[in-house]
């Protein structure tokens, strides 16, 4: 007996003319109908988010008032919640403080005489970012204390935000 040469045609798999345009027809239908369930499914979602948004809006005016208030009393009284030498403040229903963002880059002239006076002091291959010639953003973050106020029109610079955290939970003691 001789084994049939080709792959046996898969389930689904049109076999002729006919059967391709019947499977045109049914995709289409499907797709349709698909369509008209994720309208539909969209539509609920909306109405929901929308029920839920009339609801957190008063909650969200409360919890920013709360956060003013409470910004503008820390700020106030900096000096008396860092006395200890930390940058925040426990109390037993939250914590307050300051903690440092990234440092980024600062360009005070243009990018171009940045661009020029690194490449002026040899450290144009480093620091610029070739075709294009801009800078490399990351590295002269990574190398800022190397670079310090070296390069004409490039500073650093890194902003302190004040931040309201939850208190910390009591770590449980192994028996």
């Amino acid at each position: 007996m001789t084994k049939p040469r080709g792959e046996a045609a898969r389930s689904g798999v049109p076999q002729t003319r006919d059967d391709l345009n019947s499977a045109l027809r049914s995709y289409f239908s499907v797709r349709g109908r698909l369509r008209v369930l994720k309208t539909r499914l969209d539509a609920r979602l909306q109405g929901i988010k929308d029920q839920y948004a009339a609801k957190m809006r008063p909650l969200q005016a409360e919890e920013n008032a709360l956060r003013e208030g409470i910004t503008v009393f820390s700020e106030a009284h900096r000096a008396e919640l860092t006395a200890d030498g930390t940058k925040s403040e426990q109390f037993p229903q939250g914590i307050v403080g300051w903690r440092y963002g990234n440092w980024a880059h600062e360009v005070s002239t243009s990018d171009d005489e940045v661009i020029a006076a690194l490449e002026g002091m040899g450290l144009g291959d480093k620091y610029v970012i070739t075709p294009k010639k801009e800078l490399n953003a990351q590295l002269l973050i990574r190398d800022r204390e190397v670079l310090g106020d070296s390069v004409p029109g490039l500073g650093f610079k890194r902003g302190e935000r004040f931040y309201i955290d939850p208190p910390k939970k009591a770590k449980a003691k192994k028996a």
